[in-house]
């Protein structure tokens, strides 16, 4: 039923504790909805559906950032420079596919878009989601050649997003530079 309702033997109770006892009582409230009604059922969806979306643990408040990162393979290009680690057969339970290290002479360290702990929820419009290891793996091997481009998600604490620093992480060096890569960031419910 949704909408902060739940249906007993003796009619509808919601949220808020009234109750409705017919079906008629149920037409009524359901035809005379308000629009900030509306408005709330479309944030609980919205709740809903980044809760699903978001695979990355959850420890505290932070932004699930979505950003695109562009690779290419063949013709002389390096290799992509990165491992993985996850997948629905990992020894620690069934999850995502995440970037486990960045390796100096690849791709992935020169271009900056790639951080150890992303995930990666895509590669060329295939969904890593219910992979195994070894199928993203395949994913990355079947491209020979050709432009990569892998949607990531990675984790922000909220505190770091609110106050930029010129470093990252502490390293002493500045950031990578993200331009021409797309970036959206979302609220992942951290229950």
């Amino acid at each position: 039923l949704g909408h902060g309702h739940s249906k007993s033997n003796g009619g509808i109770t919601f949220a808020d504790g009234s109750k409705l006892g017919s079906d008629h009582q149920l037409r009524h409230h359901l035809n005379h909805r308000t629009a900030a009604d509306d408005e709330d059922d479309e944030d609980d969806a919205d709740s809903i559906e980044e809760s699903k979306f978001c695979t990355l643990p959850r420890h505290g408040p932070n932004a699930f950032t979505i950003r695109q990162a562009r690779f290419s393979k063949g013709n002389g290009a390096k290799a992509l420079g990165f491992s993985i680690v996850g997948g629905k057969d990992s020894p620690k339970g069934s999850m995502g596919i995440y970037v486990k290290t960045i390796y100096p002479n690849g791709q992935a360290a020169e271009k900056g878009t790639l951080q150890a702990g992303d995930e990666i929820l895509s590669v060329n419009g295939k969904a890593f989601q219910g992979l195994s290891h070894q199928e993203a793996i395949n994913v990355f091997k079947a491209i020979k050649t050709g432009e990569v481009v892998i949607l990531i998600g990675r984790r922000n604490n909220r505190r770091k997003l609110e106050t930029p620093s010129p470093t990252d992480s502490g390293t002493g060096t500045a950031p990578p530079s993200t331009t021409g890569s797309p970036t959206n960031t979302i609220t992942c419910n951290d229950e």
